[in-house]
């Protein structure tokens, strides 16, 4: 599948019928945590503090609406003044509800710049200066993003709603022009490798990791867990 290029996001188009998405809001939060077990994950009090925050996904929205050069100036914005990275990270974070035409949440995503990832990278280069470890986390945070989690209630699948919940988050953050989109799921799940690979993401061999030179300038990569495996998308242009 040839690679797509960046381009403007309509955030009020359904992605199935009668289907769209928003932003998760505080009083999703017992809808968004149920969603999100389904996949195996856990809910944390991280969620929770995230969906209260007002730099909530503000920087991948503006770049969605209106370009990469709104996306920078928004991330800035956030970070201006700022000696933590936490402001930046908040605002390309993005969580996704799928929502009925009467409000029923019936999907969630969840995707952010991976904080682990980054702290692997850091300690990596122990003599950088503050300064540069810095801008190795800004870096990071513009261009690496991880699908956390992507999850449809039972009762509303077969709709296209998973689909377009994936599609929605690679249109958003493509936008915004990032390089690198990924993440992993379980060996035993079915139909998991086709379904990304039908979304344009290359499927990696269970176990094998991903290099991420591009975005750190220095050797090293993401590992699966075990029992998963990691598929990514890239963008080249």
């Amino acid at each position: 599948m040839p690679g797509r290029a960046p381009q403007l996001v309509d955030l009020s188009a359904e992605i199935s019928p009668g289907i769209t998405t928003r932003v998760a809001r505080p009083d999703d939060l017992e809808r968004f945590n149920t969603l999100i077990s389904l996949t195996g994950a856990e809910a944390d009090d991280y969620v929770s503090e995230m969906l209260h925050s007002e730099h909530l996904a503000t920087a991948v929205l503006a770049g969605a609406e209106h370009g990469h050069a709104q996306f920078q100036q928004e991330l800035a914005r956030r970070m201006a003044g700022s000696t933590s990275p936490e402001g930046a990270a908040l605002a390309t974070t993005l969580p996704l509800v799928a929502v009925t035409a009467d409000g029923e949440v019936v999907g969630v995503l969840l995707a952010y710049s991976p904080p682990n990832v980054i702290e692997q990278f850091l300690d990596a280069r122990p003599l950088a200066s503050p300064k540069d470890n810095m801008m190795t986390i800004t870096g990071a945070i513009m261009s690496l993003v991880k699908l956390r989690a992507l999850a449809v209630d039972s009762a509303w699948r077969g709709r296209g709603i998973g689909s377009g919940l994936l599609t929605r988050f690679q249109d958003i953050y493509l936008a915004c022009r990032y390089f690198y989109l990924y993440g992993q799921f379980r060996v035993t799940d079915p139909g998991l490798a086709d379904f990304y690979s039908s979304h344009g993401f290359t499927v990696l061999p269970p176990g094998e990791g991903l290099d991420l030179y591009v975005v750190f300038g220095v050797n090293g990569g993401v590992k699966p867990e075990p029992g998963e495996q990691l598929f990514y998308y890239h963008r080249k242009s």
